[in-house]
């Protein structure tokens, strides 16, 4: 049911129409509109599924079924759990700020509405980890290359946009990829339904916590395993001192780029930077106030997403503008849209190297799954 609904509103309501009722104000749903489910909120019913114990059904008597073939289904189940965060979130906000519990907010739904696929994400991700000493430690440890690794999640992938399942031993040669590394892969992405059910009542059923802020299992690990055969997929003093060196713009402004968002999302980050201040005036006391300048905290992924729509001069002013009350705590993608009236759309540099790094890349594409094969 939520692998359909998840399709219906992902480009793909026919196959999804074989699994549940459909009718066209859900297929057409866009972003905000009444009928679209969250991506995110359907990850939540996952979790709080697999880390709710069922209870033993009557003997003898009546039972009740959940119908997973209708949508309305579906809508009674996220309507509840809205209900449900909504109502833990007043507990929580009368103990903190809304500002506190932002980048918890952001954690849970940035990466849906971004999205999971780009060249972006797949170069970055690969260079950034494809280095001599990260696929040496890989293969030794995992006996799988990071390609070969690669491969496999993507095939993986492919295979769940037809199917909600396959086959463990699903034949991936076609794609140069062994039954030996798709063995080792899936150990790696996956886990039986009773490992990770466990998992999910470990980490989720925590006394005080809110619904909607609890670690997904999913993240971990995305597939499971169902039986012995199928398995399914539902981060300037120096420069002022030193003669050498030339003059800083009264303008600048620092970034720091990063892999993940973490800090660019909290509410801490005004702590971190005060924190920095005093380590940085223990060090050097000849700091003033001219060198401390503004630091945008900024993650890969926002930075590459505003590359893709500006030009260099309304990316500077962009950045520069980040240091302006107004943005604090923004997004650079977010501060380049306000600030700029660009709307360009500039081609990913390096997406004729992906190829160099996963050699399979412009081999024949995987092919569907068999219905008779998959569940």
């Amino acid at each position: 049911m939520v692998w359909a609904v998840d399709a219906a509103q992902s480009g793909r309501a026919q196959t999804a129409g074989r699994f549940l009722s459909l009718f066209n104000e859900v297929r057409e749903a866009k972003f905000g509109e009444r009928y679209f489910v969250f991506k995110w909120a359907l990850e939540t019913l996952v979790n709080e599924l697999l880390g709710t114990k069922k209870k033993a059904p009557p003997k003898g008597g009546l039972s009740r079924r959940l119908d997973c073939t209708k949508f309305a289904t579906v809508a009674t189940c996220i309507n509840t759990l809205r209900d449900l965060e909504d109502a833990e979130d007043g507990i929580v906000l009368s103990r903190f700020s809304a500002l506190d519990i932002m980048h918890k907010i952001g954690h849970r739904q940035f990466e849906w509405q971004r999205g999971f696929f780009s060249y972006s994400q797949i170069y970055r991700t690969l260079t950034v980890f494809g280095g001599d000493l990260a696929k040496d430690y890989f293969r030794q440890n995992h006996d799988i290359s990071i390609a070969e690794f690669f491969n496999c999640g993507f095939a993986f992938y492919a295979l769940c946009q037809d199917l909600p399942g396959f086959k463990k031993g699903v034949n991936l040669t076609e794609i140069n990829l062994s039954a030996h590394v798709r063995d080792r892969a899936l150990g790696l992405l996956s886990a039986p339904l009773a490992s990770i059910q466990r998992e999910a009542t470990s980490v989720r059923q925590i006394a005080g916590r809110s619904t909607a802020y609890q670690r997904s299992v999913l993240r971990k690990t995305p597939i499971l395993q169902f039986g012995k055969d199928v398995a399914r997929a539902p981060l300037y003093s120096h420069c002022r001192r030193n003669p050498k060196l030339k003059t800083v713009s009264p303008e600048s402004v620092g970034m720091l780029l990063t892999l993940d968002p973490w800090l660019q999302m909290s509410h801490q980050l005004d702590r971190v930077l005060e924190h920095a201040r005093k380590i940085a005036g223990q060090i050097d006391g000849h700091i003033i106030d001219e060198d401390c300048k503004r630091v945008l905290f900024c993650s890969i992924d926002d930075f590459e997403n505003t590359l893709e729509i500006a030009s260099e001069e309304s990316l500077i002013g962009a950045i520069r503008a980040t240091s302006k009350p107004e943005f604090r705590g923004w997004f650079l993608f977010n501060v380049h849209q306000r600030t700029s009236g660009e709307g360009r759309r500039n081609p990913y540099p390096f997406a004729g190297r992906v190829a160099d790094m996963i050699p399979a890349w412009n081999d024949k594409a995987l092919p569907l799954s068999d219905p008779e094969e998959t569940i």
